[in-house]
């Protein structure tokens, strides 16, 4: 639940580093992903902005 992920993680990421490793970012990673969870990578702009808003680090 991402509203959840984001919630949580803006709480401790003042006191925590809170770091985030999301798939997905080319082209060959999304299609690994897909193969493999049959999930989409959803929109790299969208997460950006919810890690950045929520203090995330992205590795």
């Amino acid at each position: 639940d991402g509203g959840r992920f984001v919630e949580a993680a803006s709480r401790v990421a003042d006191e925590k580093p809170v770091v985030a490793l999301k798939v997905g970012r080319r082209a060959a990673g999304r299609r690994a992903m897909a193969s493999h969870t049959g999930a989409l990578a959803g929109s790299e702009a969208a997460y950006d902005a919810a890690f950045r808003r929520a203090g995330v680090l992205r590795a």
